[in-house]
């Protein structure tokens, strides 16, 4: 399996490996991609679709178009520039219908009580560097001002629960070590603790 598109970006989306292939009602087998989007989630969708544009975000250009459209919002109507990535911290912490909240909020990620106030949030943040995110250091850590930085999309997506260290058989090893110690194919791990597996369970041949 070919690996060029891994670390590359697309609109939002930056490739960090390949789910498992979609099979059509045809049977016809289609290659997926995991990402991570600029604001910060995940998102799993057709490889076609991305490398020609159909698919560039993990959906939040098109909830934030819709919600500028809804409320008159916009940067050049006043609104802060954070207050989308302020709103998106939240909302994937305390809101369960929110996309991807099971890899944030759903598995205990929590936003500390002082960024229940944007002022403080961007007190605590300063501005935004162009082409920067939002990112977590401890990805397993909760959004507060010592856990929390700008990030280029590179360092982000390095930054992912790719880099988590697992137990297993006595010892903390990369989610690649694991993959070499059982045999089970790298990405086939991504996709499976990406969907909500215990580790236990995704290791299994």
């Amino acid at each position: 399996m070919k690996h060029q598109d891994i670390g590359k970006t697309f609109g939002k989306l930056t490739c960090i490996g390949y789910g498992e292939p979609h099979v059509s009602p045809r049977g016809k087998s289609h290659r997926t991609m995991l990402c991570v989007c600029a604001c910060g989630q995940e998102k799993e969708a057709l490889a076609a679709s991305i490398r020609s544009g159909r698919t560039t975000s993990c959906g939040c250009a098109k909830r934030d178009s819709s919600a500028r459209l809804k409320h008159g919002h916009s940067r050049q109507s006043g609104r802060h520039p954070l207050y989308t990535v302020w709103g998106q911290m939240r909302s994937r912490c305390n809101n369960p219908s929110t996309p991807g909240y099971k890899h944030y909020g759903g598995r205990g990620i929590k936003c500390c009580p002082q960024w229940d106030s944007f002022e403080v949030f961007v007190s605590d943040m300063g501005n935004r560097p162009d082409g920067f995110t939002l990112d977590r250091i401890d990805v397993n850590g909760d959004y507060e001002p010592r856990n929390c930085r700008w990030a280029d999309r590179r360092t982000q997506a390095n930054n992912t629960t790719r880099s988590v260290r697992y137990a297993y058989e006595g010892e903390e090893m990369s989610l690649e070590d694991v993959s070499a110690r059982t045999g089970v194919n790298l990405n086939t791990l991504r996709v499976r603790l990406f969907r909500g597996w215990s580790f236990e369970r995704a290791i299994q041949k």
